[in-house]
């Protein structure tokens, strides 16, 4: 006879799985890159003429938000040319800002040629970026994207690439 009196509890197994998450799947990284695709399209044809919605444009500013963050952690630039990139990412973000802000009460999203060529240059970037790290890391560019929306997303506006980095090895 047991000397514990209690019965055995019956396993459960919803309390005893957990989900793993090893990155995009095909289905996700696939519809990443449509999406992306069409807004590189968007950024070369339908945002000269301001006929971008409010959510194009809320995807132009998170893709080069995680251009942001992804620049300093990748080791295929060299130093010079990260740094270069990530100058230019900043810019067109910026001009992304800009363009939001004049655009936030009419919904009609009209850059200045200079604003257009900033944002071309930061997609320029991005758009290999985001490719090669869809096929070579694609776990780690969905724990760029999750840091990159807590970011872009919430209260703290400077934040130092440590941090992100430290976030990074966290998420």
């Amino acid at each position: 006879m047991p000397k514990n009196k209690k019965p055995r509890r019956k396993f459960d197994p919803k309390k005893h799985s957990r989900q793993f998450n090893y990155g995009l799947t095909a289905v996700e990284a696939s519809e990443l890159l449509d999406k992306f695709v069409t807004l590189e399209l968007k950024a070369e044809s339908a945002l000269i003429f301001g006929k971008c919605t409010d959510q194009e444009i809320a995807d132009l500013m998170d893709f080069l938000q995680w251009g942001k963050i992804a620049l300093p952690s990748r080791t295929w630039y060299k130093e010079s040319e990260r740094a270069e990139a990530l100058k230019v990412v900043i810019k067109a973000a910026w001009a992304i800002k800009d363009v939001m802000v004049r655009g936030f009460d009419t919904s009609h999203y009209v850059c200045t040629s200079q604003e257009i060529s900033d944002i071309r240059a930061g997609m320029d970037i991005v758009g290999p970026l985001m490719r090669r790290s869809i096929k070579e890391c694609p776990h780690r560019t969905e724990k760029e994207w999750r840091v990159m929306i807590k970011y872009s997303r919430g209260k703290d506006c400077y934040v130092d690439i440590g941090q992100i980095l430290a976030d990074l090895e966290r998420v």
